[in-house]
């Protein structure tokens, strides 16, 4: 996903937040682990709940994280910040496929 529909026509450069939540009522959360892998240009920085979890910078390799620490009983909070760099508008992008498990 991009900022735009055709981001080869170019986005500014700064700073893209994408977000879900999800909802560990009635689990535990000292068991909850978030996986996947996750490709991006520019820069990337994967935050869950306002904490840094992962960072990388890459173009079209996907990078493969785990997380396993940083979750709250009820809604948490999963960001992606996509930083554009450079001084003009440009393409950019991050794909991610993700998976979670936590036990009740």
């Amino acid at each position: 996903m991009g900022p735009r529909a055709n981001a080869n026509s170019g986005n500014l450069p700064g700073n893209y937040v994408f977000r879900t939540t999800f909802d560990l009522t009635g689990l535990d959360r000292t068991t909850a682990v978030l996986s996947g892998k996750w490709a991006m240009d520019n820069l990337a920085e994967m935050r869950l709940n306002g904490a840094p979890v992962a960072i990388t910078r890459g173009l079209s390799s996907f990078k493969p994280f785990t997380v396993t620490t940083g979750f709250v009983a009820g809604v948490n909070v999963l960001e992606l910040v996509l930083t554009n760099t450079g001084t003009t508008a440009g393409p950019t992008g991050v794909r991610v496929e993700i998976t979670g498990r936590a036990l009740q």
